[in-house]
C-alpha cells in the first residue's frame, strides 16, 4: 500500500494536485516507517521536499529535504542524494544562504556526473558483451560451416 500511496503523490503532484499530493505521502510515509524500509522513507521525504517546494512552502521543503538526505548518505541512494541536494540548493540560495546553496549545488552536480559516468560504464559494458557474444556466434557459424564442407 505504501508504494501505491507514494505513487499517488507523484502523480498528484505531475498534475499540481499539490494537495492530494501531500495526502498520499503522509499515507506512505508511517507504512515504510512499519516496515523498516529506510530506502523508501528516504524517497518518500524526497517527494515531499518536491512538494512542499511546488508548494512554496521553502522551510518544509528544507525540513523534508535534511531528512531524505541523512537517509540518503547513510544508505548510499545516488537519486535521493541529487534530487534532494538540489532541491536544497534552491531552497537556500532563495533564504539568502549562497555558501550553502553552491555547496548544496556541487553536491548534486558530483552525484549526477556520478551516475552519468556509471550509465556510460553500463552501457560500454554491455557493447563489450554483445561484441563478445556476436564473435563466438561467428566462430560457431564458420566451425559448422567448416564442418559441413567436410561431410
Amino acid at each position: 500500500m505504501a508504494y501505491c500511496y507514494n505513487n499517488l503523490s507523484v502523480c498528484y503532484q505531475y498534475y499540481k494536485k499539490l494537495d492530494s499530493a501531500t495526502y498520499y505521502s503522509n499515507k506512505a510515509l508511517p507504512l515504510f516507517f512499519a516496515s523498516g524500509q529506510e530506502d523508501e522513507i528516504a524517497w518518500t521525504y524526497d517527494v515531499m521536499a518536491s512538494i512542499y517546494w511546488e508548494k512554496h512552502q521553502i522551510d518544509s521543503a528544507i525540513k523534508y529535504c535534511r531528512k531524505c538526505i541523512d537517509i540518503a548518505f547513510k544508505r548510499k541512494l545516488p537519486d535521493q542524494i541529487r534530487s534532494c541536494s538540489y532541491n536544497m540548493y534552491l531552497s537556500q540560495n532563495i533564504k539568502g544562504f549562497y555558501k550553502d546553496a553552491l555547496r548544496f549545488y556541487i553536491t548534486s552536480d558530483s552525484v549526477l556526473d556520478s551516475l552519468v559516468n556509471a550509465g556510460n560504464r553500463i552501457a560500454l559494458a554491455k557493447s563489450q558483451m554483445q561484441y563478445d557474444y556476436n564473435k563466438k556466434e561467428e566462430k560457431i557459424k564458420l566451425e559448422s560451416a567448416v564442418n559441413d564442407i567436410k561431410h
